[in-house]
């Protein structure tokens, strides 16, 4: 891309901003996404930061004239970072049920990336998608298997956790990165119900990476929940 198609891009960018900021900010990371070593990359990249946090600033909730399936595929291969969290709300906005064999991908390439696979099953929790994704040996319905974000054993355990903590913030910090790091690494144990967790379990661990406790206080379940970490 020369000087003055790179100025070109850069004024439709700034104009599209103000109508659709979401498909400016698709359009510049699809740019720098099919371009890593332009001599302008820098430039875009600065733009896209400055969109990003525009659209984070000003427009989390605005709707937008991107196509479905484009979001969905732009996401593919990111990193969770700003520009995936963007989309990620956008898609949350959308009737997704016609796009469901989309997300197949996630679940077919991301299967060790605990961390994504949790907020694209609560993505689709959360509409109810009525379709079998495969994952590993198993069958994912999300319409038919319980929700994580407001699982009544996970709200409970982790208000018993704010309250054992509250005259501690900087504890309680500690143990709340704890009990996401459990909510993450056994998301499909959690929505199928194999598993049972208990504050004290958060508990054990977080006294384990304050230094009060040592390993052989640990049972075997919050020990494999530390070797998360």
């Amino acid at each position: 891309m020369n000087q003055q198609k790179t100025n070109d891009f850069i004024d439709e960018i700034q104009k599209l901003k103000e109508e659709d900021s979401i498909l400016a900010l698709y359009n510049i990371h699809h740019k720098i996404i099919h371009n890593p070593l332009s001599k302008q990359t820098a430039i875009l990249r600065e733009i896209e930061r400055d969109l990003m946090i525009f659209i984070l600033k000003e427009c989390k909730s605005s709707e937008s004239s991107l196509e479905t399936n484009k979001i969905i595929k732009s996401i593919q291969n990111t990193e969770i970072d700003y520009y995936f969290m963007i989309m990620y709300n956008q898609l949350k906005l959308r009737n997704l049920q016609d796009f469901a064999n989309e997300f197949q991908y996630f679940f077919s390439v991301n299967e060790t990336n605990d961390i994504l696979l949790t907020l694209i099953y609560n993505l689709l929790n959360s509409q109810k998608i009525n379709y079998d994704f495969q994952y590993k040996k198993l069958t994912i319905n999300p319409s038919k298997l319980k929700n994580i974000e407001s699982n009544d054993d996970l709200m409970k355990v982790e208000k018993d956790i704010q309250i054992h903590y509250e005259k501690n913030p900087s504890e309680a910090k500690i143990a709340i990165q704890v009990f996401s790091k459990y909510i993450t690494s056994y998301w499909i144990d959690i929505i199928f119900s194999k598993n049972t967790i208990t504050p004290k379990i958060i508990q054990n661990v977080t006294d384990y990476l304050l230094g009060k406790i040592t390993i052989n206080n640990l049972n075997e379940q919050e020990k494999q929940l530390l070797e998360k970490f």
